[in-house]
């Protein structure tokens, strides 16, 4: 009896040492899931298709929607799919009038290379700062939004920088926090290569902060962007909408529309 415990516990190990391994080496896999499907370009007459070269010199895919305006929205999109699958974007930026640069991180869509690391998207995300700045674009004039992981990329960005306004949609506090909720068996805090510390880098954000997140999300429960928006600076304003983590957009763009129309015209009298 006392040998088949042994075996039993012995068998339970190397699978639960086995699964950790499998985690740790392919945990990229569970977080990224980068599309390189392509569709055709919008007919919008005033949207580029251009290329910026981050400083280890990858070529990213990126929009640019230039409305001549003095007022920029870097927009930072999730981890799944690629800028194809957010040209609903395009449509509220139009109607505000503005002008909005929308990336592919490496790895998608038709951008070079692959996220190996963490830092590998944060760089991707600086990339896309700077090349509104060199367009023309003061920084007192730049919007930085983020949705779900892309919150992540435009807390990071906007960090100590004199921004006009940061968006944060849909996000999480922290890879951590979220990996010991689904993953609560395993040394996930020991185990993660990516950890995106939301809550930790908010703090260093010093521009007017908005933060959106809807009751129905189904991925990240709205108390994560509550927590945010406690942790988070002032100014800061929080509205809560409805619909999917995916589809919450859609279902309320009049909210969306309607707010970020307000804001315009307080701040930059549009």
């Amino acid at each position: 009896m006392k040998k088949f415990f042994i075996i039993v516990f012995g068998i339970i190990a190397f699978l639960y040492v086995s699964t950790c391994i499998l985690v740790f080496v392919y945990q990229k896999n569970l977080i990224l899931f980068p599309s390189q499907k392509i569709r055709s370009l919008p007919a919008d007459t005033n949207l580029q298709e251009i290329t910026i070269v981050t400083s280890d010199n990858i070529r990213l895919n990126a929009w640019y929607i230039d409305n001549k305006s003095n007022t920029t929205i870097i927009f930072f999109h999730g981890n799944g799919g690629n800028i194809y699958n957010n040209q609903e974007r395009i449509t509220l930026f139009q109607s505000l009038w503005v002008n909005a640069l929308m990336i592919d991180y490496r790895g998608y869509g038709k951008s070079e290379g692959e996220i190996m690391k963490e830092i590998d998207i944060y760089m991707d995300g600086e990339s896309a700062y700077n090349y509104v700045v060199q367009r023309g674009t003061k920084p007192e004039n730049i919007v930085i939004w983020g949705q779900s992981l892309g919150g992540a990329i435009a807390i990071n960005t906007a960090q100590n920088k004199p921004i006009l306004w940061t968006i944060i949609e849909s996000t999480f506090t922290s890879l951590d926090e979220k990996s010991a909720e689904l993953y609560w068996f395993l040394p996930t805090r020991l185990m993660l290569q990516f950890h995106f510390k939301n809550n930790a880098k908010i703090k260093n954000i010093t521009s007017p902060i908005l933060v959106i997140h809807s009751s129905d999300d189904e991925m990240f429960n709205i108390k994560n962007g509550k927590k945010l928006f406690e942790i988070a600076n002032n100014p800061k304003e929080f509205i809560e909408t409805k619909g999917s983590h995916n589809g919450g957009f859609s279902k309320s763009y009049e909210m969306y529309k309607e707010n970020l129309e307000k804001f315009l015209k307080i701040n930059v009298g549009k």
